[in-house]
């Protein structure tokens, strides 16, 4: 079952991964890597939201504003292609993006 986080919009996305290889053995993302990540609303075929993941000691960040986002249900996953061999995918992330009650300023 994918994992769930819940927001308000103004809040921004802060993520970490770590991935694993079939042992479950952390693997090292270095540079020879390359790493994608989108996301979009659950509701509709909107277009994507590319999201700038960084490497940094081996795992994967994102982070990203909401301010600009409608309140929704949002999937994303993430990708790490090294230069050879087999990519990894994480399992769909959910987030759940919902109304601050005190207006954004």
């Amino acid at each position: 079952m994918a994992d769930t986080f819940y927001l308000k919009r103004g809040q921004d996305i802060n993520l970490t991964a770590t991935f694993r290889n079939s042992a479950g053995v952390p693997i090292t993302i270095d540079g020879t890597y390359a790493v994608t990540s989108s996301m979009r609303p659950t509701s509709c075929n909107s277009a994507k939201i590319t999201l700038s993941p960084t490497v940094a000691a081996g795992v994967v960040s994102i982070s990203y504003s909401t301010d600009l986002l409608t309140e929704s249900r949002y999937e994303l996953d993430i990708i790490a292609k090294p230069a050879t061999g087999s990519r990894a995918i994480t399992e769909k992330i959910f987030m759940q993006l919902d109304q601050s009650i005190t207006p954004l300023t």
